[in-house]
């Protein structure tokens, strides 16, 4: 489980969140909703020691996580999928794999590779070509292979389906679905398809100027008829 108690955080001396106390139960998918600006990236970054961390605590499993670098909690078990620069676009989808593998023996990443490929079978027929030719729903899959072939504890998305066609949208949110229940992974997901977000996930939260207004599970969010309209754009809720 990650639990992340009064945390203020930001980048330099700005402060982007405040007072943030959320929990992310272990094997569950987390929605983290909120409007442009609201601080899910910061949320998830702070996680990852990508910011600074003016008070508060983000602990895994016992562990704490603040004041570490992305480096040290990526070898604790935490997996980071920012919306950009997610992948290596001048590499080849055979290279990107093995070299997200890099701490591995070379017999785990081959077996590792396998087992990606297993997952995404398409990509087997995409091994040699680089990054950079496969469409943004392609890249968002070897994405999360390259977090597979790490097999981490928790797995963050930032936006994984920004700027996809709809079929597409559905492709990635079942994936993160499959991940969560073929290997049990503890997922974070930052997420704009508001309704399709919160139909997946097991437990959600609300960020708004950069403070938590709701925590909780998914379904009464989704039947909050004041915070879906004034904040999530839901016009029917």
């Amino acid at each position: 489980m990650i639990t992340v108690e009064g945390l203020d955080a930001g980048y330099g001396r700005l402060q982007i969140l405040f007072n943030v106390s959320l929990k992310a139960p272990r094997g569950e998918i987390t929605a983290i909703l909120g409007p442009n600006g609201s601080g899910k990236s910061t949320l998830l970054k702070s996680i990852f020691g990508q910011t600074s961390i003016f008070k508060g605590s983000i602990n895994l499993d016992g562990v704490e996580l603040a004041g570490r670098p992305p480096h040290k909690i990526a070898r604790l078990g935490v997996a980071y999928l920012p919306q950009l620069n997610n992948l290596f676009t001048g590499l080849t989808v055979k290279e990107n794999l093995l070299m997200s593998g890099y701490m591995l023996s070379e017999e785990e990443r081959r077996e590792r590779s396998e087992e990606v490929l297993r997952f995404f079978p398409f990509l087997r027929g995409m091994f040699n070509r680089k990054a950079a030719t496969l469409s943004g729903g392609e890249r968002q899959m070897l994405s999360i292979g390259m977090a597979l072939m790490r097999r981490p504890q928790v797995i963050m998305l930032d936006e994984p389906t920004a700027s996809l066609s709809p079929k597409m949208v559905n492709m990635v949110l079942d994936v993160i679905k499959k991940l969560k229940d073929d290997y049990g992974f503890t997922i974070l997901l930052a997420e704009q398809s508001v309704i399709k977000a919160l139909k997946l996930s097991d437990h959600a939260a609300l960020l708004v100027g950069g403070r938590v207004l709701f925590e909780g599970d998914p379904s009464e969010l989704l039947n909050n008829r004041e915070l879906g309209r004034m904040y999530l754009g839901l016009s029917g809720a």
